[in-house]
């Protein structure tokens, strides 16, 4: 699964969680991971083609949020 940004958002720092879990790890409905943005210009100043993959390894349902600024230091989201 992709996850892209709006355009309103690509100034922004923006970081997204998802309770899907990494292959090999159990499911735990309230443990949050941070996914990484991949950007393929590669250029700081260029966040216009930013995005996040999920692998979907487990069926079900998944929640997922985004937070602004520095992210979440909450020991649950790692």
């Amino acid at each position: 699964m992709r996850f892209t940004l709006n355009p309103a958002y690509h100034a922004f720092d923006v970081h997204l969680y998802c309770n899907h879990p990494a292959p090999g790890i159990v499911f735990e409905r309230f443990k949050y991971r941070e996914l990484p943005w991949i950007n393929l210009t590669k250029c700081k100043s260029d966040n216009g083609d930013r995005f996040a993959d999920i692998t979907v390894n487990l069926p079900g349902v998944f929640h997922f949020y985004v937070s602004f600024g520095k992210g979440s230091t909450d020991d649950a989201l790692q």
